[in-house]
């Protein structure tokens, strides 16, 4: 409860709230925080000639509590706007004890001086008051332009994952909105519905540096396989998840989710990922559309890499052995000896991860071979 003592003495000193404001902006200009923030050197003389005001006028006896809370939010509100730092903030704040202090200290009259001293905490219970309104208002304003964030991005990444965004110019600029490379080798990886916590999980293990998004109550990650530090595709594997074939940048991302989000779909376990090469029959129904594409090129990639005359050898005796599945009537019709034919297709697999005795294996390798002419 203010004294009359401490009523009188603040009434007084209204008058020099201007020099003292000019100071007091002065040295909240040097804190650390302000120099890179946006708040201009005008704009923190007129709110701390207002605030302190305000405060001497709540000091004085004056009923000022709504003005001042309108103030302070209004404050804190906008340095989250400019990106200055709580903490800096805060600091700022809690100067103006010390300035409303000394102020009244300078004023106050000999036979004050006991009653005004009795008085500290009542000055540093409005300055707290003060600082209470602007940290809510402060933290209100972020929670809301994260959340306003999150909704951008989310509207963002929709646009790249339905395929809206073709034109290079266009892409360029949500790469840059979303902090993405435009040719990166990216892998999209959409959680199964069933394993959702397992996904988390497996994210936070796998997947640290990269950001756990949602879209329509999807989750999935999108990562860059060529960073450091990216999860190596046999970590991926252990996902839970449906999981595309290495994309060549960000044109592909849309044909990307919508592989990996039916794959998702055929996920049986917490800890194996159904991917193209894995579960590629349970694509055939609807048809594997841009995904064959995507998918033959990740099989054959290194295979097309090889001079013409190997590849021509490797792929001739691939077909001659699928056709008849005979290791001594292959070597017998390409007239090479059965090591020669068994060490093309041992280097088939080298390059490709598939084994022609294998059925499904086999079956997508007829596929794929049936492409490379």
């Amino acid at each position: 409860m203010h004294t009359s003592a401490l009523q009188d003495i603040a009434a007084r000193c209204r008058s020099q709230l201007v020099v003292i404001a000019s100071q007091y902006a002065a040295e909240v200009q040097q804190l650390p925080g302000y120099d890179s923030a946006a708040v201009s050197d005008e704009e923190l003389y007129l709110t701390a000639q207002q605030v302190l005001d305000l405060l001497m006028q709540m000091l004085a006896g004056i009923e000022v509590r709504g003005q001042l809370r309108a103030v302070s939010e209004r404050i804190g509100r906008r340095r989250a706007q400019q990106g200055l730092a709580l903490d800096s903030l805060l600091r700022a704040v809690r100067m103006d004890f010390r300035f409303l202090w000394n102020v009244l200290r300078h004023e106050v009259r000999e036979q004050q001086l006991l009653a005004l001293s009795e008085d500290v905490a009542t000055v540093w219970e409005a300055v707290e008051l003060h600082t209470s309104h602007i940290q809510a208002a402060y933290i209100d304003e972020l929670v809301a332009m994260n959340r306003q964030l999150e909704i951008e991005r989310a509207s963002l990444f929709r646009r790249l994952l339905l395929g809206e965004t073709r034109d290079t110019t266009q892409l360029a600029h949500l790469a840059s909105a979303l902090n993405l490379a435009v040719d990166a080798p990216y892998v999209v990886v959409v959680a199964a519905a069933q394993y959702s916590d397992a996904f988390r999980r497996w994210t936070r293990a796998h997947a640290r540096n990269s950001e756990l998004l949602a879209i329509d109550g999807t989750q999935f990650v999108l990562l860059d396989t060529g960073l450091p530090g990216a999860p190596s595709m046999e970590d991926i594997a252990t996902a839970p998840a449906g999981v595309s074939p290495i994309l060549n940048g960000l044109s592909e991302v849309g044909a990307g989710w919508n592989t990996a989000r039916d794959l998702s779909n055929a996920v049986d376990s917490p800890n194996r990922a159904a991917t193209l090469q894995s579960h590629w029959p349970t694509l055939v129904k609807s048809g594997l559309g841009e995904s064959w594409s995507m998918m033959r090129r990740s099989l054959t990639s290194n295979l097309d890499a090889l001079p013409p005359g190997k590849r021509a050898a490797i792929l001739e005796s691939v077909r001659v052995f699928m056709a008849n599945g005979s290791v001594g009537e292959t070597a017998a019709a390409l007239f090479i000896h059965r090591n020669t034919l068994l060490k093309r297709l041992q280097r088939l697999q080298e390059l490709t991860g598939l084994d022609v005795t294998v059925p499904n294996d086999a079956a997508l390798i007829a596929l794929a071979i049936e492409q490379s002419g």
